[in-house]
């Protein structure tokens, strides 16, 4: 019988990381009509590999791992297609892409960390800006404002925003620097 705790905690990783995994492989296969067989293996290997998966670690990096195997099983079945590229460049591809996506997170945490230092009336602003479908006349209408001045408060709390962004990326980069030292 399996372990309950254990089947809710690949339930859970597995629903957080699968729009990642499927754009993983995507990216790999160029799109190809068939990731989503790919994905759909990939899928069943991560379920019934997960008790080899140590908890506490990155489960989407040990994803990407099964997904990109299974892109190559992919590839090797159906070498007769004219145009293939070599495993070298679908390397560099995963390589590039897991860098990307790092990157990327890491700059979410960041705006979520930047947004969460915002004073009270900044975050407001921006909550009621991305609200789904919420013009910014809208929110100069809610705000009792003129239009002009709500587009100057926009851009000046995205400039204090990206400006975090920018040192939390800097501040990262001198620390993987230090490490590569």
């Amino acid at each position: 019988m399996p372990d309950v705790d254990r089947t809710a905690e690949f339930v859970q990783l597995f629903t957080v990381h699968a729009r990642q995994l499927y754009a993983h492989i995507l990216t790999l296969m160029g799109h190809d009509s068939a990731a989503d067989d790919v994905f759909q293996e990939t899928s069943a290997l991560l379920w019934e590999k997960f008790d080899q998966f140590e908890s506490g670690s990155n489960f989407l990096a040990w994803g990407r791992r099964f997904a990109y195997f299974r892109v190559l099983n992919y590839r090797q079945a159906r070498q007769q297609r004219s145009l293939m590229f070599s495993d070298a460049l679908y390397k560099a591809i995963e390589e590039d892409l897991i860098a990307s996506s790092d990157e990327f997170d890491a700059e979410l945490r960041a705006l979520a960390d930047c947004y969460g230092k915002l004073n009270s009336q900044d975050r407001e602003l921006i909550d009621r800006r991305y609200t789904p479908n919420v013009t910014v006349k809208e929110v100069s209408e809610q705000m009792a404002r003129p239009l002009s001045t709500i587009y100057r408060m926009l851009d000046r709390v995205h400039d204090s925003l990206l400006q975090c962004i920018e040192r939390a990326g800097s501040r990262r980069n001198s620390s993987m620097k230090e490490m590569r030292s």
